[in-house]
């Protein structure tokens, strides 16, 4: 294939081709047809939706223009088997998520320090400014998950603007024409102004004030601007509008498939997928406000917000979803009301030497019919190159299982439990019903009586005419025999996800922690991500402001960004079992403290320990790891400082990480710089021997000589 030919969704030009675009999204449409069904399917499951449903748990009357069977009023009841297994794997996940370890680490020995400070900031992100966003979103991505089988999450980094007035006095404006001519250096600008404002000022002079202002306050229309300076005039003050950044975060966006993000029906790894479609959708005061926070195209923004209400979600309609009680999967009236609908295009093409380039375009596949399907007539909103320095694709696949390569082979719960959730409706319709008739039985009369009154209820009076002509008909009660068809029917379902715990506690376990482990390891993806753009778009001084110490930055080049840190989540999930907890804690203070040696570091112990039992404490009284490993580090650093100025430093024999203080004593005194240092100052050698000798002692005394007590080196 050549370049020219692997250029799916651009012209041979290099623009975005907008019909084919389109075309795409039609297509994959038409080729997750039956997806869409089943999706549609299991959401009906979950929440036992069906037509002619009603609120009462009876059947209607009439369902589907017939007399309901097996008769009307009979039981209808609804079973949520699927709803209740999805519920407690995604009460699993959001624990996960939030209590999980979140560790970094330097790939190289050089960011061991750096390392804990983008932990630390990390931690800030997720348990205070990002904590709303991300419990919410991380949320739902499980829910999708669960129910559908997949989801996928979006991150990027979000930028909002907001509109401030800010106030010009003429007396401050005085005060700085003033100031700036005791100083030689006058102030053009306030002089420009304050000339202006004089009634016999000259056409030239008001409007080079004028100018000005539009240059300060280029929010402004030129009738403010106008006003603004009689104002200040008459009045000695006045007001201009002035934008500011208001929101400058990462964000991230829970997404289901073929209703806010659409991809070819055969991707297996979304950074290979040739192409991503984010369906967003927006108000119209939101469309024109990305002129500003986005650079949207201003001939686009027009013609968009001319497009509300307008929706291609029609390709994704089905029989299955037409028929549900609740259309809450496709709802297009109901969602798109004074909404804009737009496509956040995500491609990968060759350019003219081969190399794939991923691509960003924002279009509107409404804006490209209303110019008659002539995509050479339609603006985008924007077309460019991504500009995410990670080189990916903003998105994470989350999968509920790993049972084939495409994305679309995971199953959801629903769709597994549906035949036992079936099983367990039909077993508790037939016994209500058969309670019912055993209740209430059917009458037997002489059929000249049909149709007559009849009182059937407690201390009720039938009249007889004749003797045993009117009767009750005797039912055999069959209902308790449904009862163990039902409880095999839950068990099944109970046992295929490991949920019986107290007949394989083993099993239950291992089910629980593999699906922590999964979505941990999926939610490690996400803060990759989210760290990626932080180092490419967050402040220096806001991540200062953050992790306090030595000035640092978060910023980094593209190299290093693709360059990553080792971030992962782990969460054992035997904290949400008191028993198995009690268990693990009874084994650690009876066998394995005891006889270890003195081996055992105690305190990350400790730390889990008062975070489980006593979580309200847990947060003022325990110092974070990457604060203590961040100390360790800068104090090793004065320590440094201390000998190359000829000062021993203190040589502790307790409360210190001696390890941690060896290796970076080990990686200073490799560096080029130190070495000469070595050279220079004869006494820095002995002095550092001295140092390194007393760490690896101590290193030695916590491990292999534990219990033979401490002498260390005494300080000269």
């Amino acid at each position: 294939m050549t370049a020219n030919e692997a250029r799916t969704l651009r012209t041979a030009a290099g623009a975005p081709d907008l019909t084919a675009m389109t075309a795409a999204l039609e297509e994959a449409a038409t080729l997750a047809s039956t997806e869409i069904d089943n999706m549609a399917r299991d959401q009906n499951t979950r929440y036992a939706w069906w037509t002619d449903q009603q609120d009462n748990g009876r059947k209607p009357d009439i369902v589907n223009g017939r007399e309901a069977a097996p008769w009307p009023g009979a039981s209808d009841a609804r079973i949520r088997l699927a709803d209740e297994l999805i519920n407690y794997d995604v009460k699993v996940m959001k624990a996960a998520a939030r209590r999980a370890k979140l560790t970094v680490r330097g790939t190289e020995s050089g960011d061991m320090r750096d390392a804990g400070k983008v932990q630390l900031y990390l931690e800030h992100l997720r348990d205070t400014r990002l904590r709303r966003n991300y419990e919410r979103e991380g949320e739902l991505a499980a829910q999708y998950r669960q129910m559908h089988g997949k989801s996928l999450t979006a991150i990027t980094w979000h930028q909002e603007y907001a509109r401030e007035f800010v106030t010009l006095e003429r007396a401050t404006l005085e005060q700085a024409a003033l100031a700036a001519a005791q100083s030689g250096q006058p102030d053009q600008g306030a002089s420009i102004v304050l000339a202006a404002l004089d009634p016999a000022a000259d056409p030239s002079t008001i409007e080079q004030a004028l100018a000005l202002a539009e240059q300060m306050f280029p929010d402004s229309t030129a009738q403010q601007r106008r006003q603004a300076l009689a104002d200040l005039g008459t009045e000695g003050t006045a007001s201009l509008p002035q934008r500011y950044l208001r929101l400058n975060e990462p964000r991230r966006e829970a997404l289901k498939l073929w209703h806010d993000v659409w991809l070819p029906t055969n991707t297996e790894d979304l950074q290979r997928s040739p192409w991503i479609a984010w369906r967003r959708t927006f108000t119209p005061s939101e469309v024109m406000e990305k002129q500003v926070s986005e650079g949207w195209d201003e001939d686009f923004c027009d013609r968009a917000v001319e497009t509300v209400g307008r929706t291609i979600l029609e390709l994704v309609s089905t029989d299955q979803q037409d028929s549900s009680r609740r259309q809450d999967f496709r709802d297009q009236e109901e969602e798109m009301q004074d909404r804009v609908e737009v496509f956040y295009v995500y491609h990968t093409y060759a350019d003219d030497q081969d190399v794939p380039c991923k691509h960003l375009t924002v279009m509107s596949p409404h804006v490209v019919a209303a110019s008659r399907g002539r995509s050479d007539d339609a603006p985008v909103a924007i077309d460019q190159a991504l500009d995410y320095d990670h080189g990916l694709y903003p998105f994470v696949a989350h999968r509920r299982e790993n049972i084939g390569r495409q994305l679309i082979a995971s199953r959801g719960v629903p769709e597994i439990v549906m035949t036992q959730q079936a099983e367990v409706k039909h077993t508790r319709d037939a016994r209500v019903n058969q309670t019912d008739l055993v209740l209430q039985p059917p009458v037997i009369r002489p059929e000249r009586e049909i149709g007559l009154p009849i009182s059937l209820r407690p201390r009720g009076e039938v009249g007889e005419r004749r003797q045993n002509s009117t009767r009750m008909m005797v039912l055999p009660n069959t209902a308790p025999a449904g009862q163990p068809l039902e409880a095999e029917a839950q068990r099944d379902a109970l046992r295929y996800f490991g949920r019986l715990r107290g007949e394989d506690p083993a099993l239950a376990a291992l089910m629980e922690q593999d699906l922590a482990d999964d979505f941990c390891s999926e939610e490690a993806d996400v803060w990759r991500h989210t760290l990626k753009l932080a180092q490419q778009y967050e402040e220096d001084m806001t991540f200062q402001r953050i992790v306090g110490g030595q000035p640092s930055r978060i910023r980094l080049t593209r190299a290093e960004i693709q360059g990553e840190y080792d971030l992962r989540l782990y969460y054992n999930t035997d904290a949400l079992d008191p028993e198995r907890m009690k268990a693990k804690v009874e084994l650690y203070s009876k066998f394995l403290l005891p006889n270890s040696n003195g081996e055992i570091d105690t305190a990350p112990i400790t730390r889990g320990l008062m975070s489980y039992y006593f979580p309200e404490f847990a947060d003022v009284a325990l110092r974070g790891t990457e604060q203590v490993t961040a100390k360790e580090v800068e104090d090793e650093e004065l320590n440094w400082t201390r000998m190359v100025g000829n000062i021993e430093p203190a040589m502790k024999e307790s409360g210190q990480n001696f390890q941690l203080r060896m290796q970076w004593l080990q990686s200073q005194v490799g560096k080029p710089e130190s070495q000469q240092l070595l050279q220079q100052l004869p006494y820095l050698e002995q002095l550092v021997s001295k140092r390194m000798e007393h760490l690896s002692f101590m290193v030695e005394q916590k491990t292999t000589n534990a219990q033979t007590g401490r002498v260390g080196v005494q300080a000269g």
